[in-house]
């Protein structure tokens, strides 16, 4: 929901959770684990909607989640921002005026990083708009802890956060 009232419960609003036990008990042969929490606010606050534990496929080259892509490279992970119609308005652009595609980091093994975006978007139903907070973490480990997010704080942090009016 937009709007000052609300604006600073969203700010307050934790940015990482509990992994799944399916997440913290996987097999590395089923891929890589994606935990994946929709939460809706609106005037009577926060509401879990859906909470998912899924793989990635071990077998693909790169892996696509939202407007972030993820590359194994040797011992690391490539993570790059790929603006897309899904990531919503404003369209972002690099200084070539092309769609923005930036490298964001790579994580080593023991390496935390956060990507956040956000976008603008409007319901085909009602023609209403939407504001959407996607917020990406990513640890480089074969740690099993279900508070492995929420005991640390990121190593890394790339933010494409624009204003949505």
């Amino acid at each position: 929901m937009r709007g000052a009232p609300y604006s600073s419960l969203r700010n307050r609003y934790s940015k990482a959770f509990l992994l799944s036990e399916s997440i913290v008990n996987h097999e590395s042969w089923r891929g890589i684990p994606y935990h994946s929490l929709l939460i809706i606010q609106d005037k009577s606050g926060f509401r879990n909607i859906s909470n998912q534990s899924s793989f990635l496929e071990a077998s693909e080259a790169d892996f696509k989640k939202g407007c972030v892509e993820i590359v194994p490279k040797e011992a690391k992970y490539e993570l790059t921002f790929k603006y897309s119609h899904y990531c919503g308005k404003p369209a972002r652009y690099d200084k070539k005026y092309h769609l923005l595609a930036e490298k964001v980091f790579e994580l080593s093994p023991g390496e935390y990083g956060r990507i956040l975006y956000n976008g603008r978007h409007i319901a085909t139903d009602t023609g209403e708009w939407y504001y959407e907070l996607h917020i990406l973490n990513a640890f480089h480990t074969k740690e099993r802890n279900p508070k492995l997010f929420v005991n640390r704080s990121p190593l890394k942090e790339y933010r494409q956060l624009e204003v949505l009016f």
